[in-house]
Parts: C-alpha cells; structure tokens; sequence
C-alpha cells in the first residue's frame, strides 16, 4: 500500500472513531466547496483538510475522503453513518452562515 492511499485511509479512521465535531473542533477546515439542490437547500459539502501537496478533501456528498497529488488520487470511503454525521455538521453550519 502507498502512502497516500495510507494517509487517506488514517483521516477516514479518525472521522469514524472520533466523529464529525470532535475532528473539526482540533482542526479547521481550510475551504468549503457547498453543494445545493435547485432550491438552494444543502445536499453535501467538499471540506479542504490539506492543500498544497497532497490535496485532501472530505466529500460528504459522496462518504470519501478523497486525496490528490499532481497527477495521483487516491480515495477512502466513509461508513453511512459517519457520512451522515458529516453532512448533519456543515448543513448545520451552512444553515448557520446563509441565515437559513
């Protein structure tokens, strides 16, 4: 197994075992990507955890935890429920930013 495919593996490990609001209360994310239905109602969100080599996302769309580097990527998918916790914290924050 490569590094990369270990270093998405651990971030996944740590969102199952200490969940959403525990992961992000020690770690900020560095963007947020929304993603919206027609009605501008929250459907998932695209979490920045790491930039600039390797790139790592947290989909919660799709349960992923998704890394890339130049032209490598590497994916580690999500139990439904830890992706369920994830969507409930940022629908949760979106609601709070847009005034929702």
């Amino acid at each position: 197994m490569n590094d990369n495919k270990k270093y998405v593996e651990a971030i996944a490990k740590m969102l199952e075992e200490q969940g959403a609001y525990k992961y992000f209360e020690e770690d900020d994310p560095l963007d947020i990507e929304w993603t919206l239905d027609y009605t501008m109602h929250f459907r998932g969100a695209n979490v920045a955890v790491t930039l600039g080599g390797p790139n790592v996302y947290i989909n919660t769309f799709h349960g992923s935890v998704d890394l890339y580097w130049g032209n490598e990527e590497e994916h580690a998918y999500l139990s439904v429920r830890c992706r369920d916790e994830l969507n409930d914290y940022f629908e949760e924050l979106f609601n709070m930013i847009s005034g929702c």
